[in-house]
């Protein structure tokens, strides 16, 4: 057996002790670790660099940073330079080129709301952490830089000590951020009296500083104190302690470049501790009958079980995916929740969707369960709204037919399929863009019968909008209406006609007379379920059969909007001029400098959509594939 010499033996235990020590140093916890059970909110990168590398090819950056697009992003970036970061950075003090690089690690963004007692507001707070891994130096120098600028400036600093570390404290007031306000948009109200510096309200102290590679900066010492103790091991409860975020961490986070969560829960409870108990029998005799609590609102609709809501994002190797929840255990048993219950079932595009849409969607929705659950929700809510809503139902139609029973004759006739889709504008106008033709089908076990009922709603419109006009087309009988007129950003009276007409299982609306008589024509050329690897796409959104399932052509959305954008920049460019008071819209975004969309087309394709409800709650997906040959 071969002994090594003593030197190398003690040189190799303090080398490793000394690199232990070193990784330890910089092993940063994850922000579920590091904050406390009462966050409110937190946005967190958990590895940024993985996040960069990992989304520079994605089609959209691609996209952003194409050639064809460098005169319409620099004319941007360098507006964004001058208006919104140089006026920030002379007024805090910060040159932000010093910080670019130095995330290596997570970076994230979270905001708390503690509550300080029953006759106390709760008292907000925000958080800022970022790992700067093997940058530590280069972050010590930043901060060492910011407070000097902040002394040279004259802004009020002072240290704090916590836990030992070094703070910096900056009291900015309140006239600073409405200087900041004014140097960005010139327009911003100025209030007519001075505010006063040294009262409380009147300015906000910030804390900022480092712990090893940690960045760190806040409102509250506390929350600063504890991160701090978490991160050194100390017994203190954390975000992930609390069951309805670990619950989502589980779910959703474990693989995301990105993720968002919202506690929604705290946030019903603050509302409902400020609002009277929607089951007390007291009123004040100044109490609208028609107007509720917002208690009895949040009651009435079900939002007293919402718990969280939760998002994610991830990039894989064919597309990108956003998945997502909002939790609500037994919501589903009343209100707006067991209205948008979707039933898990078929949800799938139908052959006579055609393939030269813009976007369907399709929710199968038990029509009829909906509108009693509307009734009963307003009966509890207002329960004299619902009796001049149960009149209006009860008399609708009369005036035409004194046996018409609304009940009967339409809600019956109410199925569980809810179909829309879009197609291209008709006309290449700003007009166009913001109306398409729209296709809305309802499923009805009687359609003739539903479509003859919707009738009796005229009886509902002014009177110069309740004539029906029906006609004859391939052996169907359309019917047609006017609705009531809008009026378009200049003033002009918009008249639209909605037509609908009863075919198959379903009755067919919209305001385009072209898109009903092409849905009676029958099925289409080619079929939307035929799109090259939509079923594919469908499967990493969770198939077909959740109940609620979409799709958007961005490819040919991108097309329209490029085009009319282009053409109308004119036209936009007087709509924004009095929104920028003065400012033009072409410093910011010139659209006469879009390029023909034949040079970017390759970065889109389409995306898909779908969403499931539970008795835990909604959750939802959404999956972009990659295009062919974007790069």
């Amino acid at each position: 057996m071969q002994h090594r010499p003593y030197s190398q033996t003690v040189t190799g235990l303090i080398l490793g002790l000394l690199l232990t020590a070193a990784t330890s140093q910089a092993a940063t916890l994850p922000a579920e670790k590091l904050l406390g059970p009462d966050t409110l909110a937190v946005v967190t990168v958990p590895d940024w660099v993985k996040a960069e590398k990992e989304s520079a090819n994605s089609p959209g950056r691609l996209f952003w940073g194409d050639e064809s697009m460098k005169a319409i992003k620099d004319k941007f970036v360098a507006q964004v330079r001058k208006e919104l970061i140089e006026p920030l950075e002379k007024e805090l003090g910060i040159t932000f080129k010093d910080y670019a690089g130095l995330a290596q690690g997570q970076v994230t963004f979270a905001f708390t709301l503690k509550n300080q007692g029953p006759e106390k507001e709760p008292k907000p707070g925000f958080l800022l952490l970022m790992d700067s891994g093997s940058h530590s130096a280069d972050l010590e120098e930043s901060l060492g830089s910011l407070r000097q600028k902040w002394v040279d400036s004259g802004k009020p600093v002072r240290k704090v000590s916590i836990r030992d570390i070094e703070f910096n404290a900056v009291k900015l007031a309140a006239a600073d951020f409405e200087k900041l306000a004014q140097s960005i948009a010139p327009g911003a109200p100025v209030p007519e009296e001075e505010p006063d510096a040294d009262a409380e309200g009147d300015s906000v102290e910030i804390i900022i500083g480092q712990a090893g590679p940690l960045l760190l900066c806040g409102l509250d010492q506390t929350d600063l104190e504890q991160v701090l103790a978490r991160q050194s091991g100390g017994d203190l409860r954390t975000l992930a302690d609390n069951p309805i975020y670990s619950r989502a961490h589980a779910q959703h986070f474990r693989n995301s470049l990105g993720h968002f969560w919202l506690n929604l829960k705290s946030i019903v409870t603050t509302i409902q501790e400020g609002n009277p108990d929607p089951s007390s029998s007291v009123e004040s005799p100044d109490t609208n009958p028609l107007v509720p609590s917002a208690g009895k609102i949040i009651s009435a609709l079900g939002f007293d079980r919402l718990e969280c809501l939760s998002m994610a994002m991830e990039i894989q190797p064919d597309g990108g995916l956003v998945t997502g929840e909002l939790r609500a255990p037994g919501a589903v048993q009343k209100g707006i929740f067991k209205m948008l219950a979707f039933q898990p079932k078929e949800s799938s595009p139908p052959p006579f969707v055609p393939a030269d849409i813009t976007s369907f969607a399709r929710c199968r929705l038990d029509l009829q369960t909906v509108w009693k659950t509307f009734e009963s929700t307003l009966t509890e809510l207002a329960p004299p709204m619902a009796g001049i809503m149960a009149m209006l139902v009860d008399n609708a139609g009369k005036d035409q037919d004194p046996n018409f029973d609304l009940r009967k004759n339409l809600i019956a006739n109410l199925g569980d399929d809810l179909i829309t889709y879009e197609k291209a504008p008709r006309q290449q106008t700003l007009e166009g863009l913001n109306s398409p033709p729209k296709m809305v089908l309802i499923q009805s076990p009687k359609a003739d019968e539903l479509a003859n009922a919707i009738k009796a709603l005229t009886s509902l419109m002014p009177e110069s909008n309740a004539r029906v006009r029906e006609r004859e087309f391939l052996g169907r009988t359309v019917y047609s209406m006017s609705l009531p007129e809008t009026f378009d950003a200049d003033g002009n009276v918009i008249r639209n006609t909605l037509t609908y007409v009863a075919s198959g299982s379903y009755v067919a609306l919209s305001t385009d007379t072209g898109i009903v008589e092409e849905y009676l024509r029958g099925r289409p050329a080619k079929s939307l379920r035929e799109e090259a690897g939509l079923t594919r796409a469908a499967e990493k959104v969770g198939g077909y059969n959740s109940g609620f399932f979409g799709f958007e052509n961005d490819r040919e959305t991108m097309r329209n909007a490029f085009t009319i954008l282009k053409k109308e920049s004119g036209t936009l460019e007087t709509l924004f001029g009095e929104l920028l008071e003065g400012g033009s819209l072409k410093d910011w975004i010139d659209l006469s400098l879009l390029p023909s969309f034949d040079k970017v087309e390759k970065y889109f394709l389409y995306s898909v959509y779908a969403m499931k409800f539970g008795d835990e709650g909604l959750t939802f997906k959404a999956y972009t594939p990659n295009p062919p040959n974007y790069r």
